[in-house]
């Protein structure tokens, strides 16, 4: 399974996490079969995707990327 994770590229505080992963959208959860899948919702929802982060963290540069789940430590 993929999912759709923001990687804040400005240092953050120790202890703190410098990515958020976007667990789910509506009450949906949001995992994808394929990396084509979460690629295509990605491009399809990036302004939402970094409004989101932005909840989180406020200022600073961010990428959005697809990754296979297997693997990820939250």
């Amino acid at each position: 399974m993929w999912k759709i994770i923001v990687i804040m590229l400005a240092l953050q505080a120790k202890g703190e996490r410098d990515f958020v992963m976007v667990d789910n959208y509506l009450d949906k959860p949001l995992e994808f079969k394929t990396l084509r899948e979460c690629d295509y919702h990605l491009r399809k929802n990036l302004p939402d995707l970094i409004e989101f982060s932005r909840l989180f963290y406020k200022n600073g540069e961010r990428v959005v990327v697809c990754v296979k789940k297997k693997g990820i430590k939250t």
